[in-house]
């Protein structure tokens, strides 16, 4: 079902006014190295952009007026905030190297008649470090939100960003070790926007690209919002954004390019308290991330490092970590795809029936496909009106979606246990089990179709169930860790065999998944 997984598949994606905060302690690269997939193999991307991409300039001496950078935007009032400094550049490329991991850096498009501050900021990576760490470089961020948050007028549109991004890849190139050195796209959300990626894939894939980035979260806190456990848990959260992403995927693999989720995580604006920084975000990360392995996203890097609910970990001054949840569910999976796996058949484990089949979802909304997009501003205009585009008169009109293809209605999914199957480069395989349900135990049977004689089992727990925030991983702990090592013996559970009459020669491993925990099962 899917290409090899790269040894560097999960990443991290974090803000530049962080950077130094962030990489400044041995911690982070002891912690980032437990993420490899492969022995061996290229250690994590760490991509340093995000919202603070577009507000920051290369100011090594820290002397520039940033005031003056406003009348760079549409509305004055768009500014620089946060510098760019050798200081920052040399912390991030020195944990690079500790974990042999790339750095995708987001430069500043802030400029829409010039690429003059990206040209600085370009020039200054050059000069303060080795260009070999770093795998592309990108051209602002979220440009689908710029007509919002004041950076560009109300109309800007595709044709205009495709306009720009070529100034400034042009301008560019004699300051990148490459031609095609640019993470191209990074939209979020706009349905203009991401309808344009395909055509924007194909024109630009042999001419500017190393890969193509697109953010997506399956849910959001923004402007208020709240999000539940039971939602984040739901199948829309984790196959429904495989499914989404996958034909931009197809395309990007038809090009030779990569595609990344380059900006990720449960929810949208820092996360959800009591869900995002408990288990389950861990048990939501695992299912989220072989969905997209089955849709041939090549990497997923998650957003965080601030004092959000959905950040990965932070370091305490004196260089202990605070591990979260969401980052034992990255660990777990690096772990269980190891060695190039690629992601394989499973009878009776796939994804159920999706809701939403004739429509446009947004989180547990199913909107008209005729809206263009779920929700927004201005949906009660779209074409079928408020009722069947606008998500807070579905949810208030309060009708569920009982079939399939049934639009303008509120999902409502059961939790479900989840199976997923790896085989690597030996040959060996895994079986990965996530039981999402809150209370209720999943017996589980794995049928195999080769003579596996041997199976043990780890399991991924929390010590209160879903709301859980200390976890291990049958045996192995961050909690007690100095410096970012994991703590404690790893222990599996060994699974004995069985042999049905019919099938004498294939054995059968029955076991019990707990709720709300994760089981990878080895065979061997």
């Amino acid at each position: 079902l899917s290409r090899p997984i790269p040894s560097d598949f999960v990443g991290l994606s974090l803000e530049w006014s962080r950077v130094e905060d962030i990489t400044n302690t041995s911690t982070f690269s002891t912690l980032l190295s437990s993420l490899t997939a492969t022995v061996g193999g290229a250690g994590p991307n760490v991509r340093i952009g995000g919202n603070s991409a577009d507000e920051t300039w290369w100011d090594p001496t820290g002397t520039k007026d940033k005031k003056v950078s406003c009348a760079a935007s549409y509305s004055g009032q768009f500014c620089v905030k946060n510098t760019m400094t050798p200081q920052k550049l040399v912390s991030a490329q020195q944990r690079a190297e500790a974990f042999n991991g790339s750095l995708t850096l987001d430069l500043v498009m802030l400029q829409n008649h010039s690429a003059d501050w990206a040209y600085e900021e370009a020039t200054g990576v050059g000069s303060a470090i080795s260009w070999a760490r770093v795998e592309s470089v990108e051209v602002g961020n979220e440009q689908d939100l710029f007509s919002e948050n004041g950076a560009r007028a109300p109309s800007y549109s595709p044709a205009l960003f495709e306009s720009e991004f070529e100034m400034y890849a042009n301008a560019l190139q004699n300051q990148v070790p490459r031609k095609r050195f640019f993470q191209g796209g990074t939209f979020c959300c706009k349905s203009d926007f991401t309808q344009a990626q395909a055509s924007l894939i194909r024109k630009w894939a042999n001419r500017y690209l190393s890969s193509w980035s697109f953010h997506r979260y399956p849910t959001s806190t923004c402007n208020g919002k709240k999000v539940t456990a039971q939602q984040l848990l739901q199948d829309h959260s984790s196959d429904g954004q495989g499914k989404l992403v996958a034909p931009w995927a197809s395309v990007a693999m038809e090009n030779n390019i990569p595609f990344h989720i380059g900006e990720s995580n449960s929810a949208s604006c820092g996360g959800q308290a009591g869900v995002s920084d408990t288990n389950a975000a861990a048990l939501w990360s695992v299912d989220y991330l072989f969905a997209m392995a089955a849709s041939n996203v090549s990497r997923v890097n998650f957003h965080g490092g601030g004092s959000g609910p959905y950040s990965w970990f932070s370091t305490l001054p004196d260089g202990t970590p605070e591990v979260r949840p969401l980052f034992y569910g990255m660990f777990v999976w690096s772990w269980a795809v190891s060695n190039a796996s690629r992601v394989v058949e499973l009878r009776g484990g796939g994804p159920a029936p999706s809701f939403c089949q004739a429509g446009v979802q947004s989180e547990d909304v199913c909107c008209a496909k005729s809206c263009g997009q779920c929700g927004g501003a201005g949906c009660d205009k779209f074409p079928g009106g408020a009722d069947l585009c606008c998500t807070g008169s579905i949810r208030a009109n309060g009708k569920v979606c009982a079939n399939t293809t049934d639009v303008g209605c509120v999902i409502k999914e059961e939790l479900r246990v989840k199976a997923w199957a790896v085989t690597d480069a030996s040959g060996a395989s895994r079986v990965v089990v996530v039981n999402k349900r809150f209370n209720d135990t999943a017996p589980t049977t794995v049928h195999l179709s080769a003579p596996y004689n041997n199976a043990e089992m780890a399991v991924l727990k929390g010590d209160s169930g879903v709301t859980s925030k200390t976890l291990d991983f049958a045996g192995l702990t961050w909690e007690g860790s100095k410096h970012g090592e994991l703590v404690g013996n790893f222990q599996p559970q060994q699974l004995q065999p069985s042999h049905p009459s019919s099938v004498s020669s294939v054995p059968l491993f029955t076991f019990d998944v707990e709720p709300a925990t994760v089981a990878v099962i080895f065979l061997k």
